[in-house]
């Protein structure tokens, strides 16, 4: 069974368990921020490359 910070098992949080928490939420957070920032980052190179082929299809009808 693996550790979850996240997961309490009753009993007071004591500062160090706050600690835990907090480090894995900021973790889990910036996992996210990335993973987002890889999605839009592919959207618009995709988003592009329909552009340039637009482009590229008009040329060859002039």
């Amino acid at each position: 069974m693996s550790y979850d910070p996240l997961h309490t098992q009753g009993g007071p949080v004591t500062r160090a368990r706050a600690k835990k928490m907090r480090e894995a939420l900021n973790g889990l957070i910036d996992q996210i921020w990335v993973e987002n920032n890889i999605q839009q980052a592919n959207q618009s190179l995709d988003d592009y490359q329909g552009m340039v082929n637009i482009i590229q299809v008009q040329e060859k009808l002039s």
